[in-house]
């Protein structure tokens, strides 16, 4: 499976889940090393960076899926970390996905 198709096949489990499909990419995007951090992922994901920041903080004080470790006053970029809530959703959802994190 190309790392594409795992990407969309771990977001898609993901948000069966019940996460936004938004919330999923950045999950994702955060456990396959294309992005850790929100300009990262806008950029590589062509969504607003408004819309990743909105993500990541509602991520971080309401489902506390991520941990915001550094911001970036001038570029509002915020960089992030998964905690052990998002790590045990990934994995469920990887379990699901008959181990689509396999390129």
């Amino acid at each position: 499976m190309s790392s594409e198709a795992a990407f969309l096949t771990l977001c898609e489990a993901l948000a069966a889940r019940g996460l936004p499909m938004l919330s999923a990419m950045l999950i994702v995007a955060a456990d396959m090393g294309v992005a850790q951090d929100s300009r990262t992922f806008a950029r590589h994901l062509g969504v607003e960076h408004a819309l990743a920041l909105r993500e990541l903080v509602a991520m971080e004080e309401e489902t506390r899926l991520v941990v915001i470790t550094r911001r970036d006053s001038r570029s509002q970029r915020l960089h992030f970390t998964l905690t052990e809530a998002a790590v045990s959703l990934l994995a469920h959802a990887k379990a699901e996905a008959g181990g689509a994190d396999q390129p």
